[in-house]
């Protein structure tokens, strides 16, 4: 079966269902994540949540995701910084929900790829119907490559996101969780 450099590098790097995928993101997003996450009122905690749920089917940067913030009746008294941190969650978690489908897909990779290994393992007589398998097989790994090509790449372009965003909010983290509580 053929399987791409990526889905090796992948399944190299995901020893265990703890595994990190590797990011780009800055640390100080993870960081401000981590503080803020716990603080912030329910009702703003489950704007971001849901928000980074439903961006696995659009893609959205960070001024478009702004301007819908921005005129969401919840969050009216927010400032401009106030606005552009919750940007900064939604998207940090939009992060972590494409780990957690990368994961979930190079087990499932593996797992697959385990199973088939082991079929081949006994004698095989060569038949269309094998044939047709192996092909099968191979444009299934062809089609799970290319998710997994796309979630990554889309974790790229949040990342860059986040770091554009990160900057603006500079020196202000303490105090816009504060705003947000």
């Amino acid at each position: 079966m053929k399987n791409s450099l990526l889905l090796l590098c992948c399944l190299a790097s995901l020893k265990s269902l703890d595994a990190q995928v590797p990011t780009a993101m800055s640390p100080e997003a993870n960081a401000f994540y981590s503080l803020a996450m716990p603080a912030i009122r329910q009702q703003v905690k489950t704007i971001i949540l849901q928000t980074a749920g439903g961006m696995k089917h659009f893609r959205a940067n960070a001024d478009s995701l702004y301007e819908k913030l921005r005129v969401n009746k919840a969050l009216k008294t927010l400032g401009k910084s106030d606005i552009e941190a919750i940007t900064v969650l939604i998207m940090v978690q939009a992060s972590k929900y494409a780990d957690a489908d990368i994961k979930l897909m190079v087990l499932g990779i593996g797992r697959r790829n385990d199973q088939g290994q082991q079929e081949q393992t006994g004698p095989q007589p060569v038949s269309v119907n094998n044939e047709n398998k192996n092909r099968s097989a191979d444009e299934a790994s062809n089609i799970e490559n290319s998710k997994l090509h796309a979630i990554m790449a889309g974790k790229s372009r949040l990342a860059e996101e986040i770091n554009n965003v990160m900057t603006k909010i500079s020196g202000a983290e303490q105090s816009i969780i504060n705003n947000l509580r």
